[in-house]
């Protein structure tokens, strides 16, 4: 299994990390004067970093380095190649190490950007989502879909990822929680009520 690490960065270098367990908070404000038109001219990290843009989500794996960041309300995704070097530095690093922010921009800032993409236009458009009506909760898993960051069974709210964003998903019934509880399990057998567009997922994910 591929080792994924989220690295948690503060200051004007990362706005915010999301974990696998914690709710997402709102809209994502970018205090960087950029514009969308200025981001073909970014050819490594350190371009993205130096201009004043902070990250959404960061993280790296044995292969990749992965930044996620926005501009004008536009979620970007700039993908860097690693090797196995630089990737092992990067597991290396100490977050408790009062260095730790230097020593990650100095790894990361020289990475050539491989893959910089909109990641704004793959959000589902609500016209496709309400096809989803009628649906059950095992259509949407073998569709791609998947667990986010949480639900409300008083609700019935799941929020599933698809891609890098989560939207929220109302199903038909009645489920009881327990310490048992397998959400993807749980709503296999459940009809879909309504999907709507949510927020950003888990955007580090380039498996």
């Amino acid at each position: 299994m591929k080792k994924t690490i989220i690295l948690i960065l503060t200051f004007a270098f990362v706005l915010a990390v999301f974990t696998g367990c914690s709710q997402k908070t709102g809209d994502v404000t970018n205090p960087s004067d950029n514009s969308s038109s200025d981001v073909s001219s970014f050819k490594t990290i350190g371009d993205i970093i130096n201009s004043g843009i902070e990250s959404v989500q960061s993280a790296n794996t044995d292969k990749h380095y992965i930044y996620v960041f926005q501009i004008d309300q536009v979620y970007y995704r700039a993908i860097a190649n690693l090797t196995p070097e630089l990737s092992q530095s990067l597991f290396d690093l100490d977050f408790d190490d009062k260095d730790y922010e230097s020593k990650l921009k100095d790894i990361v800032s020289p990475l050539t950007i491989d893959k910089l993409e909109n990641l704004t236009e793959t959000i589902i458009p609500q016209a496709e989502l309400d096809k989803l009506v009628g649906k059950t909760g095992e259509d949407l898993l073998n569709e791609g879909w998947n667990s986010g960051m949480g639900y409300n069974l008083e609700t019935m709210e799941f929020w599933l990822n698809k891609g890098a964003f989560e939207y929220t998903v109302v199903f038909d019934g009645q489920l009881e929680n327990s310490d048992e509880f397998d959400e993807e399990e749980a709503i296999k057998p459940l009809v879909v009520k309504s999907v709507t567009f949510k927020d950003i997922g888990d955007a580090t994910n380039v498996e």
